[in-house]
C-alpha cells in the first residue's frame, strides 16, 4: 500500500507540470489605443442601394468619412459600431422587428462595413420593400488601434 502511494505521488509530480502547463502565452500583445466618436446620420444622407425595389439587396446606405480608419487599423486593430436606440447603445449588426399594417411580422437589419477612411452603414428590411430611415440616427464608432 505504501509503495503504491509513493508511486502515485511520484507519477503525479512528473506528469502534473506537463498537463497543467499546456496553456502558455507565446505572443505579446501591445497596449492598443482606443478612440470613440459619436455622430448623427441625417435622413438625407441615406442613398438607395443599386437593387430594384422589391428585390433582394434593396436597401439604403449612408457613407461617413473617417480618416481615423487606416490600413493599420484594418490589419491590426478593430472597428466597432453601435446605434443608439431608446438611449441604449446596441452593437451592429442589429435586427429590429416590426409588423406590417396587415399584422405580418418582418425585420429590419442595420449593418456596416468599412475601408480605409470610410464607414458604410446599411439598412435592409426582410420584405425587400425597405423604407428609407426618416429620423436622424445616433451612432457611436469605436476604433481600436
Amino acid at each position: 500500500m505504501k509503495n503504491s502511494v509513493r508511486k502515485f505521488i511520484l507519477y503525479s509530480l512528473v506528469i502534473f507540470p506537463f498537463v497543467f502547463n499546456a496553456c502558455t502565452k507565446d505572443t505579446y500583445i501591445e497596449q492598443k489605443r482606443t478612440q470613440s466618436y459619436r455622430f448623427t446620420v441625417d435622413p438625407k444622407s441615406w442613398v438607395e442601394i443599386n437593387a430594384p425595389l422589391g428585390s433582394q439587396g434593396y436597401g439604403f446606405r449612408s457613407e461617413q468619412l473617417f480618416p481615423e480608419i487606416t490600413n493599420d487599423v484594418m490589419i491590426n486593430g478593430s472597428v466597432n459600431l453601435f446605434i443608439e436606440i431608446d438611449g441604449t447603445l446596441e452593437p451592429l449588426p442589429l435586427n429590429v422587428y416590426f409588423k406590417s399594417k396587415e399584422g405580418v411580422p418582418y425585420q429590419g437589419r442595420y449593418t456596416y462595413w468599412f475601408k480605409a477612411g470610410r464607414l458604410f452603414i446599411e439598412y435592409y428590411e426582410s420584405d425587400f420593400n425597405t423604407g428609407k430611415p426618416t429620423n436622424p440616427l445616433n451612432f457611436k464608432l469605436v476604433i481600436i488601434q
